[in-house]
């Protein structure tokens, strides 16, 4: 159900697909979405140099040989995903856009949105660089359990392909704990903490479907990333990124929105229901 609505709602909105575009061409010069699997399937175990966890988290670090354009980029991405998150709220809610002017709309819906979206992000943020570290522990560990004192290199692969999986599932549950929080904020406008809680009221039975349909976004970003990776040159790849940066963000904040008005039984106003077409109960 999740996933459906989700790429109903990307269809019907071509507008925000283009407005994504806007912080994911930069970002997916600088960067790459879903890093950790095409690590995993280049993975081999260090020779000669014993890997330390600084070189592990270079290994995992989403960023290409610029860094610090990507901390910049941020802020940017962070601003587009505030106003996509309101102006997708206003058209459930209202049935349109709102852009009888498109600058004053802009930073009236970035506005709403920015305070709904800051808690969220900076969480996100924190628990990824925990995670990062965290992941590049766990490679060091058995990379030297089992490659430095073992000597067995296919254990080695085996054992760090395992357990990054699951931190990467781990990465994933976190994610969709916080990812209806932004619109329960925006539609309902409870506070901070109350917002929390009752997106996890909504999200009862249901967390596994949900946590499944972040993971989809993810995993196709790793196998795109992946496949081209193999023949593409690192222009060429960047548009790959960009693709894959512009595919994650639309799908995320239509994910949340279509799954809070669904899971909460708000009305949507942006779509026609054909009561002809209902069945009589």
């Amino acid at each position: 159900m999740f996933i459906k609505n989700t790429f109903k709602f990307i269809a019907r909105n071509p507008r925000l697909v283009l407005m994504a575009l806007i912080p994911a061409l930069p970002l997916g010069f600088f960067a790459s979405p879903s890093a950790i699997i095409p690590f995993l399937f280049n993975y081999k175990p260090s020779s000669g140099n014993t890997l330390t966890i600084g070189k592990a988290l270079h290994q995992l670090f989403p960023m290409h040989e610029h860094p610090l354009w990507v901390l910049l980029l941020i802020p940017l991405a962070f601003v587009f995903c505030a106003v996509i998150f309101g102006i997708s709220e206003h058209k459930m809610r209202v049935g349109n856009y709102g852009f009888r002017n498109f600058f004053q709309s802009f930073f009236q819906r970035m506005n709403f949105s920015v305070t709904a979206l800051i808690i969220p992000f900076i969480l996100v943020c924190i628990l990824y660089t925990l995670w990062l570290f965290l992941s590049a522990c766990v490679l060091v560990f058995f990379e030297f359990i089992c490659f430095k004192l073992m000597g067995s290199a296919a254990l080695s692969v085996i054992f760090v392909a395992v357990f990054t999986v699951l931190l990467y599932l781990l990465l994933i549950w976190m994610f969709s704990l916080l990812l209806l929080w932004p619109p329960v904020t925006l539609v309902s406008g409870y506070g901070v903490m109350d917002s929390w809680f009752y997106q996890l009221r909504l999200l009862e039975g249901r967390m596994f479907k949900f946590t499944v349909s972040i993971a989809l976004v993810f995993f196709i970003n790793g196998a795109l990333v992946t496949s081209f990776g193999l023949f593409l040159g690192r222009y060429a790849m960047a548009a790959v990124s960009a693709v894959c940066f512009t595919f994650m963000i639309i799908y995320l904040i239509g994910l949340a929105m279509t799954a809070y008005f669904d899971l909460s039984g708000t009305a949507r106003k942006d779509i026609k229901i054909k009561y002809y077409l209902r069945k009589h109960e």
